[in-house]
């Protein structure tokens, strides 16, 4: 009987431990399931953050996609604008026009430090290559201006004009350059001066004529006298030339414009008794200038 007791209490206790043991079996899977949730939970937020970041990523990229497309765009239209713009300079350097009856051509000059500017090429005259700084020839235009109507230049570019001093003081000082006159006077002779070394100073020189060069014609060395003087408007002629402050000018291409002969100093004349009895009024007036070798 005692024996019988011993076994069923060892059993007892076995099932006692046993049962012990169990329950920290069971509290440890509980642990590990908290935990497990817990993971879960982590893993479920960051799947949703994952699925947030690639629907970010696939609008940025559609974005991206866009972005190159509307480049693509601009750039086809850019390049299309550049063509337009070469098919249309290219028209303007083409472009031939009828001037006092002479064929002209209109180019597009580009010089440093100043805006690219439109010029006129007179090739009938006294050979090709040469632009119009000043064109007296239908009286379109008038040229009682002041100084700053002067450094800009002003007219119409297929009329009467004035090239500007600021651009011929660009043109001049870049590259060596020659003048050549052209006069028609009032019996419709032709006459000529050339100059071979043309150079028109800065604003800071007070537009100088710094040089002249050579004399070369048949119209007379009219323009010595203005050589090394300062540009400026006259207050009793009213407008510009190269030293108009002595008085009377030596000549006046600036002057006003007539069809019939004016023998007054106010109207277009170049120098005294070449060939007129006194002035030698002008009819119409061209002064052209061209680059030159050194």
């Amino acid at each position: 009987m005692r024996e019988m007791l011993e076994n069923s209490f060892v059993t007892k206790k076995e099932v006692d431990e046993f049962t012990s043991l169990l329950k920290t079996r069971d509290h440890e899977v509980n642990q590990l399931r908290t935990k497990l949730s817990e993971l879960s939970d982590g893993l479920t937020e960051k799947d949703a953050k994952i699925a947030f970041l690639e629907t970010k990523l696939k609008e940025s990229e559609a974005l991206i996609d866009e972005s190159i497309r509307q480049i693509a765009i601009h750039e086809e239209n850019i390049a299309n604008l550049n063509m337009k713009l070469k098919i249309k300079d290219n028209l303007i350097n083409e472009h031939t026009i009828l001037i006092n009856g002479l064929m002209c051509s209109l180019r597009i000059m580009e010089l440093p430090d100043i805006k690219p500017f439109l010029v006129t090429y007179n090739d009938n005259i006294a050979g090709p290559g040469w632009i119009v700084m000043l064109r007296r020839v239908d009286g379109s235009v008038d040229f009682e201006k002041d100084m700053s109507s002067y450094v800009e230049g002003f007219g119409e570019i297929q009329r009467d004009f004035w090239l500007g001093l600021d651009k011929l003081h660009r043109l001049t000082v870049n590259q060596r350059h020659e003048l050549y006159i052209h006069i028609v006077d009032y019996e419709d002779e032709t006459h000529f001066a050339r100059y071979d070394h043309f150079i028109v100073g800065s604003k800071d020189e007070e537009y100088r004529l710094k040089s002249l060069g050579k004399y070369f014609g048949n119209a007379g060395d009219m323009m010595r006298i203005s050589e090394k003087m300062s540009f400026w408007v006259c207050p009793k002629f009213k407008n510009g030339w190269w030293d108009l402050q002595k008085g009377i000018p030596h000549g006046n291409l600036t002057g006003r414009f007539s069809r019939t002969r004016v023998d007054d100093f106010h109207y277009l004349y170049w120098g005294l008794g070449k060939w007129g009895k006194g002035r030698n009024n002008i009819k119409y007036v061209q002064m052209l200038i061209r680059s030159k070798s050194k």
